[in-house]
Formats: structure tokens, sequence, C-alpha cells
């Protein structure tokens, strides 16, 4: 229970939440992938998902606002719904998989995907799991860009 209402909670270990304070503190996996230099992410096709249905009696608990450890909260601090989502006809998170950064690792990038393994159904009081998902991610080479990088011997 929380400000005076009970909530439904997932807890996943192998997952993170993101920081949206008031959305539905759904966990997320950041997977990484090796995607060839100069390369950039164009979009994330699902091509299956295997799911199952829990119905909850419950609102999911929303995201609390981060605040520093060494600040002494009470319950006024309790950071409510967001009511823009959680009174919304559509699933949140509306995506599966989603494009979050890149980075840069020899003459690699590294692409960042936030899978969410869970979409929730705020009219109907169901969460969607995902058990299993295969995607694929589609990337193309920017015009005139360099296949590999050049390289400098010192």
């Amino acid at each position: 229970m929380a400000n005076g209402y009970n909530y439904s909670f997932i807890e996943n270990n192998d997952c993170s939440y993101p920081v949206s304070a008031g959305a539905p503190n759904i966990p997320v996996k950041l997977l990484n992938y090796i995607i060839p230099y100069g390369t950039s992410i164009d979009s994330i096709t699902i091509i299956s998902a295997d799911t199952s249905i829990i119905q909850l009696d419950n609102l999911l608990y929303p995201t609390q606002a981060n605040l520093p450890s060494d600040l002494n909260t009470g319950p006024e601090s309790f950071t409510p719904i967001d009511s823009s989502i959680y009174f919304a006809s559509e699933l949140y998170p509306d995506k599966i998989a989603e494009f979050k950064s890149t980075g840069l690792w020899e003459t690699a990038n590294i692409a960042t995907i936030e899978i969410s393994p869970f979409q929730y159904n705020i009219e109907e009081g169901r969460l969607i799991f995902l058990k299993s998902i295969s995607f694929q991610i589609w990337y193309s080479y920017p015009t005139g860009a360099p296949r590999v990088p050049g390289t400098i011997k010192l």
C-alpha cells in the first residue's frame, strides 16, 4: 500500500527500471549489439512474440522520482500516477523494442536496444508478458561513409 492505495508491483532482477516519474513501474531489458562501424539503426521489426496474460487486481505502482538518498523522505514525497498514461487507451509502453543509443568499441558500433518484456493494458487491468521475442534490427550506412575507420600508426 502506498499513498492510501494498493498497487501491484513487478520484480525482475535481470532488468532495470526506467525513470519516468509517475509512469507504471515496468522493467525493461537493455541489450547491446555490435553493428558495423559507421552504420545507424533505421528500425526494429518484431518477427514473433510468445505472450501470456496476467490479470491485475490493482494498478501498477508508479515509478517514483529520484530523490537524494540522504534526504529523509516520507509519504509526502510519493510520486502519484501520471494520469495521461494511466487513463490512456493504448498499451504502455507502446513499443516492445526500441533503439536507445549507440556507442563505439574498436571498429564497431554498439547499439543499445531496450526490450519491454511487459506491456500494460490499463483499461482492462491486464499485463501482457512477453515470454520470448524475435526481432530484426535494420541498419544502414550513411552515403559516403567509410566502411571501416582509418588507422594511424604511431
